[in-house]
């Protein structure tokens, strides 16, 4: 834990933000650390709110409510800026004292930044302790409505979600920008009243499914983007007996073939455009969704739609969990960075010692015998996958990653 620390800022009692103060020393706890796009087993398009659980001594009344006086709190508890960061070394050099070989040059990185969710808030006047939920900055997006009037037929994806997130409420928190909102499908609109009434993330939900597109938020700053990994492989993560790294893999849990998230039969409810794969129907049967949206009622933009979505999901793809322990290259990894696992086989001798070549005889048990696999799993390197989900575990300082091959 001393290697992390948290900061938060409060209000000033006009409403504005105030300045940032460093909170470590009150800090009792920090729960798991989550990171997510659409990564769940049945749903696609939907995005999940990062949040972390904060555990701190308020026992100088430092982090009541307003209206206590020794509260760093004067305009409201809520939606305070939250940040968390994590440092490689906790014991940094300074100028002209830093040692070669006893000091590590790293930086503080932030690792999670939100708002103070009051609404969960939880307080014990025995353990004189302060339980607050940390929800992610999206999680703003629930707390706005879509600008219906800014928002015309014929406006491309990019342009709806644009309009929606621009936004005070959002962009006094964030940067949002249109360079940075690239759908994958980008098709123009045909009806906009699917929209009306919706809140922020409920419309951008159905966006996203529609042009077959994730969001993330990555340094303060909104992206929206095609389900593509990063062109260039990020991370290699190395298991038991990897010739070509140091092993950090701690565990591989909860794999999966990846049917759980496959279909390959589509069609438009009240419609009669229909897009199937044969060649996966013909191997795992008819899997099928449907869409339900008036957005589009151009039948050639709601082909394009599911042709692009059966295309992505027809065929499964394997996923799991990666456990490896936290450090400042696993820090920096970001959703959908592409990244590879060497995990070979490892083979051990049986009952006789390994042949050398040119005495061993085939078949005769008493001269040679093979080598007897430790494990089951093996993981080629040239595989290479994409990250879905992030969790970091400060108490236990392991990262969790849920990955997808490409």
């Amino acid at each position: 834990m001393s290697q992390v620390r948290v900061y938060v800022t409060p209000f000033l009692s006009d409403g504005t933000y105030g300045t940032e103060q460093e909170i470590t020393k009150d800090v009792i706890s920090i729960g798991t650390l989550g990171v997510d796009t659409d990564s769940s087993d049945y749903q696609i398009g939907v995005f999940r709110n990062s949040s972390v659980r904060l555990t701190l001594n308020n026992r100088e009344g430092f982090y009541s409510d307003v209206g206590i006086d020794q509260s760093i709190f004067a305009y409201k508890r809520a939606d305070a800026k939250v940040r968390i960061t994590y440092t490689e070394d906790n014991n940094l050099p300074f100028c002209g004292t830093a040692i070669c070989g006893d000091a590590i040059l790293c930086e503080e990185q932030t690792v999670f930044q939100g708002l103070l969710n009051d609404e969960s808030f939880l307080e014990e006047a025995a353990q004189e302790k302060a339980e607050f939920l940390v929800l992610g900055y999206e999680s703003i997006f629930s707390r706005v409505t879509v600008p219906f009037a800014s928002i015309s037929n014929g406006d491309a994806v990019s342009d709806v979600i644009y309009a929606i997130l621009n936004q005070a409420e959002i962009t006094d928190l964030l940067t949002v920008s249109l360079i940075n909102i690239a759908p994958k499908l980008d098709e123009q609109i045909d009806d906009k009243t699917d929209l009306e009434n919706l809140t922020a993330k409920e419309a951008i939900d159905r966006l996203l499914l529609l042009s077959n597109s994730v969001l993330k938020i990555e340094d303060e700053t909104v992206y929206v983007t095609s389900r593509d990994a990063t062109v260039d492989l990020i991370h290699t993560f190395f298991g038991q007996a990897s010739l070509n790294g140091a092993e950090n893999i701690i565990n591989v849990r909860n794999i999966s073939n990846g049917k759980n998230r496959m279909f390959n039969y589509m069609t438009w409810r009240d419609d009669t455009v229909v897009f199937q794969s044969s060649s996966s129907i013909n191997l795992y049967g008819v899997r099928k969704r449907e869409i339900d949206s008036t957005i589009f009622n151009d039948n050639t933009k709601q082909t394009d739609i599911v042709t692009e979505l059966v295309t992505e999901f027809a065929f499964p793809k394997q996923e799991l969990e990666i456990l490896t322990p936290i450090d400042a290259s696993v820090v920096e990894l970001n959703l959908l960075d592409k990244v590879a696992i060497d995990y070979p086989t490892v083979y051990v001798p049986g009952e006789f010692d390994l042949p050398i070549c040119g005495i061993a005889v085939c078949g005769d048990p008493l001269s040679a015998t093979l080598p007897r696999a430790l494990w089951s799993l093996q993981i080629p390197s040239a595989r290479r996958y994409k990250i879905l989900k992030k969790n970091f575990d400060f108490k236990t300082m392991v990262a969790t990653f849920k990955l997808r091959e490409i």
